[in-house]
């Protein structure tokens, strides 16, 4: 259910997921989103994410934001 809920999240807020993208190719970021299987939701998985950050909607675990450095 988890899977669905953060995957809802991205799919119906569109203005949401598209600000994410925008920001992402702005700062030439290399972020992803994965639900709590590890299912990649959002963005291009790299191998060693330097950031994991947990997303949680009261107390509850969605997924994780990762991501590491700038491309050079």
């Amino acid at each position: 259910m988890t899977k669905n809920r953060l995957h809802s999240i991205l799919i119906r807020n569109k203005e949401f997921a598209g600000l994410m993208q925008q920001i992402a190719i702005a700062t030439g970021a290399q972020v992803w989103v994965e639900d709590t299987h590890g299912s990649l939701l959002f963005g291009v998985r790299h191998d060693h994410p330097l950031h994991r950050i947990p997303v949680s909607v009261f107390g509850e675990l969605l997924g994780n934001v990762s991501g590491g450095e700038r491309p050079h």
